[in-house]
């Protein structure tokens, strides 16, 4: 798979290795350092671990291995590597090494995940729906679905764009939240969403790619 961010790529090949290139400010390339990457290398970093999927931010990129763990690594101004710290982020803070999320000083493990501009969505091994970034919150912070006819909808997938994520349950109904300014969220209006809602434009459709830009899905 291959990923985008503003100024560096992410290839994810097919044995399992994570190779970038591009800008190396914020420690976008994950090799250690700051030095632009003028064509792909590996994040030897990485070399013992087998990554399963890897997404690129705006300046960061977080991944999954085999095992669940997530990793990340880059820009942190805003918190979108989810390690916590103090609400007042450094303007420079940042890691130029892949490092492991926790959750309650317990390493998290998931089934999805995504990256967005400045925030990060994630799929619990739990069937939890976590976020984090975007000055909102520090680390993995739960987003809940409302009950529909008895029971609370589970995530499956998850998907991230500028500001704004989209989410697919396990019953393949899509939900979107976040910032609905740019009529991104599918809802008839502009309106902010704190929590996961149904598209209901799309019921009945069962979605089998999606994609998130900056302002539009």
């Amino acid at each position: 798979s291959i990923s985008a961010g503003e100024a560096h790529s992410v290839f994810l090949t097919s044995d399992g290795e994570v190779w970038t290139c591009g800008a190396g400010e914020h420690g976008r390339n994950g090799n250690g350092g700051s030095s632009d990457v003028l064509k792909p290398e590996p994040v030897t970093a990485l070399d013992d671990v087998e990554i399963v999927e890897a997404q690129a931010g705006s300046a960061f990129t977080v991944t999954r291995c085999s095992e669940g763990l997530v990793r990340v690594w880059g820009r942190n101004d805003q918190g979108q590597l989810g390690l916590g710290g103090g609400l007042a982020m450094d303007v420079y803070a940042l890691e130029d090494l892949p490092i492991i999320v926790e959750r309650d000083d317990v390493p998290l493990q998931a089934t999805a995940v995504a990256a967005g501009h400045s925030h990060v969505a994630v799929v619990s091994t739990d069937a939890e729906l976590l976020q984090w970034g975007a000055k909102l919150a520090l680390g993995p912070a739960p987003h809940l679905f409302e009950e529909e006819g008895g029971r609370v909808p589970l995530p499956k997938r998850v998907w991230c764009g500028g500001g704004y994520t989209l989410v697919e349950s396990t019953d393949g109904v899509l939900y979107s939240f976040g910032q609905g300014g740019s009529k991104c969220l599918g809802h008839g209006d502009k309106a902010r969403e704190p929590h996961p809602k149904k598209v209901e434009a799309l019921s009945g459709f069962s979605a089998s790619t999606v994609a998130c830009g900056f302002r539009h899905a």
